[in-house]
């Protein structure tokens, strides 16, 4: 807090300082408790490369369940979060890091839309094919530039 604050900071302070330090690029981070994207985390199911969207995001590493709050967890964050704009908590939420806030909050909604799409299928008994690897490569590079 600096001077006399109203409202404490998040409990999960160290968790976005964390996402800060690990990548020099991030503006911004939105922590969020994604009703989609936590269904991922906890199903196993993985982010798959489904639209150009998803591809612009890449792999989403999952870090297993460390209690919220803690520095256990802003460590287990910081350190895979140097290489991917995306992390889901399982049996918490996502973590989000962009270069502004505006990247960010669109990434955020992405991911979570994604995540709806490939849990509806998956509730159909459907595997959800996957754009072509070379499409997803050359969009992953320009996704560098949006994610």
């Amino acid at each position: 807090p600096i001077g006399d604050p109203l409202h404490a900071p998040s409990s999960e302070r160290m968790l976005h300082c964390a996402v800060y330090r690990s990548n020099p690029n991030v503006g911004a981070v939105i922590h969020s408790h994604a009703p989609k994207a936590t269904l991922l985390g906890l199903s196993g199911i993985p982010f798959l490369p489904i639209s150009t969207e998803a591809a612009y995001i890449g792999e989403i590493p999952r870090i297993p369940f460390i209690m919220p709050g803690t520095v256990e967890l802003a460590d287990a964050v910081g350190a895979v979060a140097k290489d991917a704009p995306a992390v889901i908590l399982q049996n918490h939420g996502l973590i989000v890091g962009g270069a502004d806030l505006r990247q960010t909050i669109n990434m955020t909604l992405i991911v979570e839309q994604t995540a709806e799409k490939l849990i509806a299928c998956h509730m159909m008994g459907k595997i959800p094919p996957v754009l072509p690897d070379e499409v997803v490569a050359m969009l992953r590079s320009l996704g560098a530039m949006i994610a």
